[in-house]
């Protein structure tokens, strides 16, 4: 990112959508191709792989057409779930009062950083805008590399289909471009000023009255605690603890598949090693002991024919 903060200090560098507005500007932009949203490529590439799959359906059987169902299920839950987790990267990061005093004023990326992410916001337009030049030259090689030649009539359906998805797209920037002109010209001849942020009146807001990433999260955290392993370190106070004193408070998330795939059967499995690694006591006479132990079992399966 080019807020030039680590991960960990975002939720603390709000309010800067002022002051740096060409990042929070492509943030945006980049934002909403990530979640699949028109007219940006990540809607193109999800609606190809959506079209794929339901095109697919008719020629399947039970088995196939159960996994397909559950593959765009899980596609439009992921859809859902991006556009979630970046309106609450982009508001928690650009949005809101400074928690820290580097968030009051800090500076805009130079032009170096900026330039390429400007680069790549116009091929995420321009993909989306105009899909069918970038798609179809991919269908071709595909058919022409796995010599395929009965998908003819499925590609020229599916480039017509994104026509007139980009033609829609096209008309709704130009709707967006003119409120914007429209509004910028209204504007004008009016009174403009700039206060503080309105909450039902109450203008003196704290920042720690605002959202963190983890309260904007929570229901959907709570939904989902048996998965995040959400663990909450705080000190209780007392009934007759009056006048609280300061407290550390902690919440993370562990991995629960590493905890239970993983750590459970490595930790049992190292276990059983080591009630084992206790014969390897670096006497020679054990070791050959353990020989003529292992030639015997040897000998007794081969006299019962069991090897």
């Amino acid at each position: 990112m080019s807020t030039g903060r680590e991960v960990l200090l975002r939720q603390k560098s709000t309010m800067i959508i002022g002051t740096m507005p060409w990042t929070a500007a492509l943030f945006f932009i980049g934002s909403l191709a990530l979640c699949g949203l028109p007219p940006f490529n990540g809607f193109i590439s999800e609606y190809l792989i959506v079209i794929g799959m339901f095109k697919s359906l008719p020629l399947a059987d039970l088995n196939h057409s159960v996994v397909l169902l559950c593959a765009i299920t899980s596609l439009v839950l992921a859809g859902g779930l991006a556009i979630f987790c970046f309106t609450k990267a982009f508001g928690i990061t650009f949005l809101g009062q400074p928690r820290s005093e580097e968030a009051i004023a800090p500076n805009e990326a130079c032009k170096m950083m900026i330039l390429p992410q400007t680069v790549t916001v116009l091929f995420i337009l321009l993909i989306g805008l105009a899909s069918p030049l970038f798609v179809k030259p991919v269908f071709e090689m595909v058919t022409a590399g796995f010599y395929i030649t009965d998908t003819i009539p499925t590609v020229e359906s599916s480039i017509m289909n994104l026509s007139k998805v980009s033609i829609l797209s096209g008309i709704f920037i130009g709707i967006v471009i003119l409120l914007l002109v429209y509004r910028s010209f209204h504007l004008k001849r009016r009174l403009v000023t700039t206060g503080p942020v309105w909450g039902c009146a109450y203008t003196v807001s704290s920042p720690k009255q605002q959202y963190t990433a983890a309260s904007y999260s929570y229901n959907y955290n709570y939904l989902a605690k048996p998965l995040l392993g959400t663990q909450k370190i705080m000190e209780e106070m007392e009934e007759e603890e009056i006048f609280p004193g300061e407290r550390d408070f902690r919440s993370f998330s562990e991995d629960m598949f590493r905890t239970k795939l993983i750590d459970v059967p490595v930790g049992r499995i190292s276990g059983m090693l080591k009630k084992i690694a206790v014969m390897q006591t670096g006497e020679i006479r054990h070791y050959i002991l353990y020989a003529f132990v292992f030639i015997l079992f040897v000998l007794l399966l081969t006299f019962f024919n069991l090897i």
